[in-house]
């Protein structure tokens, strides 16, 4: 098993903990590694589901005197989390990790019950540095491909399983909780959401591209991120006269299922779908960079009317970072435009250029450049995010 960056070792340590994370991203098979003596509470196990479904004050008997107990997939029954309150105050020695793939019906089963107590943890797809620390002969362009499920990294046919991990999103999570009026039209919106993956969204084409109203459409919008299947980035705000545009972006969380909706299987340097999902693949490590080191930090974009560009934008405290993705080695002058026009806003920001380069290089005017690979393990390292942790 890949060793994860995630430390469960101090997660488990906490009295009540929500391990949240998109479905087959390894929560369960982490926790059963790192917590063998733990006893545990599968609510997608059909006999445990309905068993604890008809009798919830079942999971008083199920759970022991101290220890800790790991409850899978608890947006499956949020009706446990009125049981694992009592047992919070009856039990002082025990413990409790709630894993879940979707915040949309706990926030309608009363997770706010716990939302004092309970500390917040996500576990997301591979990266690059756990990639790296597993010496297995993947990296960066593995991720940029076949993306980063654990369990189709060394899949026989992982495009294969790519399409049906979909299938299984659009079965279990849509159509068996009747989170949509119409399958179908949400299952079309998928494909349509992969095409303009890391694009501005403009919900009104969108709308009209998928054959339902702007309204319903950011409807399943707001469904891909209640229940952890994308993320919606926003434009910077600021005070600056520049006018921008205001539009957000949308990112998968996973670029081989980003891949799969757009029916793309391979992707070659030098080509489009090079640049864009290294892109995707930026933005997804400065995320779960973010989120295993705890730090402080904003993740936006910025685009001015005239299309001016910076990819990324990290705000940290006073301190901004701007970020452009490029997919080629070739840099001419269009490369550096949007950093050039981002410093006249902002002239106190670091601006880092990541690319296919051979070689890094800093430039007289301030843009520093990165090779890919390098820009992913100065990341890790600490050397590009001004670290700011949360308390």
């Amino acid at each position: 098993m890949i060793e994860r960056t995630l430390d469960l070792s101090k997660i488990v340590s906490e009295k009540i903990t929500f391990l949240f994370g998109p479905r087959q991203v390894g929560k369960s098979t982490l926790l059963k590694a790192t917590c063998p003596a733990a006893t545990f509470v599968d609510l997608l196990s059909p006999p445990q589901f309905r068993l604890l479904s008809a009798r919830p004050e079942v999971l008083e008997d199920l759970a022991p005197a101290g220890g800790l107990v790991v409850i899978d997939e608890i947006q499956s029954l949020p009706e446990l989390l009125d049981v694992v309150h009592r047992l919070l105050e009856s039990r002082p020695a025990l413990k409790f990790v709630l894993t879940g793939s979707s915040a949309r019906k706990l926030r309608r089963g009363g997770v706010n019950l716990l939302g004092g107590r309970a500390r917040r943890h996500f576990l997301l797809p591979l990266t690059t540095h756990e990639l790296a620390t597993a010496k297995a002969g993947l990296n960066w362009l593995t991720l940029l491909e076949q993306g980063g499920l654990p369990s189709l990294l060394t899949s026989v046919n992982p495009f294969e399983d790519l399409d049906a991990y979909v299938g299984l999103y659009l079965r279990e999570e849509i159509q068996a909780e009747a989170l949509v009026r119409s399958v179908h039209d949400f299952s079309r919106f998928l494909n349509v959401a992969g095409s303009c993956n890391g694009q501005l969204m403009n919900f009104e084409k969108l709308a009209s591209d998928v054959g339902v109203s702007a309204k319903v459409l950011r409807s399943y919008v707001d469904l891909l991120v209640d229940t952890l299947v994308a993320d919606v980035l926003l434009p910077l705000n600021t005070a600056a006269k520049r006018k921008v545009v205001s539009m957000p972006k949308l990112y998968f969380f996973d670029i081989g299922v980003a891949n799969s909706l757009k029916g793309l299987a391979r992707v070659r340097p030098g080509t489009e779908s090079f640049g864009q999902n290294l892109e995707h693949l930026v933005y997804l490590e400065l995320k779960a960079h973010r989120e295993y080191r705890r730090l402080h930090c904003d993740i936006s974009f910025w685009r001015t009317q005239s299309k001016l560009e910076v990819d990324f934008v990290v705000a940290s405290g006073d301190s901004l970072l701007g970020i452009e993705v490029k997919g080629t080695e070739f840099r001419d002058a269009d490369d550096f435009k949007g950093l050039k026009e981002f410093a006249k806003e902002f002239p106190a920001a670091r601006r880092i250029l990541v690319c296919n380069a051979a070689l890094p290089q800093n430039r007289a005017d301030g843009i520093e450049i990165f090779p890919a690979g390098q820009f992913f393990e100065e990341l890790w390292a600490g050397k590009i995010v001004p670290i700011r942790l949360l308390s």
